[in-house]
């Protein structure tokens, strides 16, 4: 699974909530929703922190994410 690096938007999008995604691992879920709460205030060292956090958490549990990787940044073949 290849991941984008994380400069690229949509992890941001994703981290504060301004993109919605139908995500399918309760794991995942639990984890964007306490990180959004963690960026809700729009502070830049957070929101920084939480794209490594989800970034990391991606990379390390990619047999249970990988649908959910594919569903906010498309299949590898996109």
């Amino acid at each position: 699974m290849h991941l984008p690096d994380v400069s690229d938007p949509r992890w941001r999008e994703l981290v504060t909530g301004r993109k919605r995604h139908a995500l399918q691992n309760l794991a995942t879920q639990m984890l964007i929703t306490r990180l959004r709460l963690r960026t809700r205030k729009g502070d830049e060292a957070a929101i920084a922190e939480a794209i490594e956090t989800l970034w990391t958490f991606f990379e390390r549990n990619p047999a249970t994410t990988g649908a959910d990787v594919a569903e906010v940044f498309g299949s590898p073949h996109e």
